[in-house]
């Protein structure tokens, strides 16, 4: 019974991440397959006209600090990397239940990205009554990113 009521959480979380993929205007799916390497995040969505990548994934048991969902997310920010490379813009989006573990999650992304040489995302927090947080990260394309910061410099 516990397995039953782990999975209907994790799917609800799924579609939590989903639903916002698709508030964001990010709506073609992609078939679970699509990462050359095969792995398979919980919400993978593509925006083709304004070049978006939304890849998501829902944590439900695993923690920050476990190294087995550390090397897996990090696998998905290195397609994120390839995409960024080709001119587009990522999201990256956990969702979980314990407000306690933000800082945590947050620090992990960063330390992945930062593993792969990354810039650093901008992110954002938000949590949902009974106790569900959804973490975003955008990274922007270099381009984006080098006038963003001239910007700031003027």
């Amino acid at each position: 019974m516990r397995l039953n009521t782990q999975l209907a959480r994790h799917d609800s979380l799924v579609a939590i991440l989903d639903a916002l993929a698709i508030l964001s205007g990010v709506h073609e799916h992609l078939p679970f397959d699509c990462l050359p390497d095969l792995s398979r995040p919980d919400v993978v969505r593509l925006d083709r006209h304004r070049n978006i990548l939304f890849i998501a994934d829902a944590k439900n048991t695993e923690t920050p600090g476990n190294r087995a969902t550390q090397i897996r997310l990090r696998g998905y920010l290195s397609w994120l990397i390839a995409f960024l490379r080709g001119g587009g813009r990522g999201v990256f989006a956990l969702c979980f239940e314990t407000e306690a573990l933000v800082s945590s999650w947050i620090e992990t992304v960063f330390m992945l990205a930062n593993e792969l040489s990354m810039s650093a995302p901008d992110w954002h927090a938000s949590s949902f009554p009974p106790n569900i947080v959804v973490v975003r990260f955008l990274w922007r394309t270099q381009a984006m990113h080098a006038k963003r910061l001239n910007l700031n410099r003027v």
